[in-house]
C-alpha cells in the first residue's frame, strides 16, 4: 500500500508576469516536522515600524523576514476621503490590492476606473501601469507588489 504523503505546499511562480500557483506533494520523514530550530514569529502589525503601512521589502529596518528583495507587503488601513493625488507606477515590479473591508476606488492611466467593494475584491497590475487611489469608505486593504526593489517607483502629473 503506497504511503500518503505527510505535508503539502503551493510552489508560486512568476511566466510572463502571470503567477502561476501548482500544487506540490513534499514526503517529510517524522523527524523534519519537529526540528527544534524552526522559527516561528507571531506579532502585530501595529508593533513593527512601517513606511506608510508598507511592513515587508527591501526597505524594511527590521530583520528578516520582514526585510527581504523578494516582494513588498502593505497593510493599509485607510479613512475616508483619503487618496493619492499623483498617479504612480512601477518600473519592474507588478502589484495586486485586495480588500478586506470598505470601499476603495483605483484610477488607471488612460481612463480607467475600478471600485473595490466587497470583502476579497482585488485589483491587479501590470509594471508601469500608473494608477492612484481614493478611499470612498473607511477600509483596510493589503498590497503585495514583487519584486522589491529600490528605486523603482515613478511619478506622473
Amino acid at each position: 500500500m503506497m504511503s500518503l504523503p505527510q505535508w503539502r505546499n503551493w510552489q508560486t511562480r512568476t511566466v510572463q508576469s502571470r503567477v502561476l500557483i501548482t500544487r506540490v506533494w513534499v514526503q517529510l520523514p517524522p523527524a523534519a516536522l519537529m526540528e527544534k530550530s524552526q522559527k516561528i514569529l507571531k506579532g502585530n502589525l501595529r508593533h513593527i515600524q512601517s513606511k506608510k503601512g508598507w511592513f515587508m521589502g527591501y526597505f524594511v529596518k527590521s530583520p528578516p523576514p520582514f526585510k527581504t528583495s523578494d516582494f513588498e507587503v502593505k497593510w493599509g488601513k485607510h479613512r475616508k476621503g483619503e487618496k493619492c493625488k499623483n498617479f504612480k507606477a512601477n518600473k519592474k515590479a507588478v502589484s495586486v490590492v485586495i480588500l478586506i473591508y470598505g470601499k476603495l476606488e483605483m484610477e488607471f492611466k488612460p481612463n480607467q476606473r475600478m471600485i473595490l467593494e466587497h470583502e476579497g475584491d482585488y485589483v491587479w497590475w501590470d509594471r508601469r501601469v500608473f494608477h492612484r487611489w481614493r478611499v470612498v469608505e473607511n477600509s483596510l486593504i493589503i498590497t503585495i507588489r514583487w519584486p522589491s526593489l529600490p528605486d523603482d517607483q515613478i511619478s506622473s502629473l
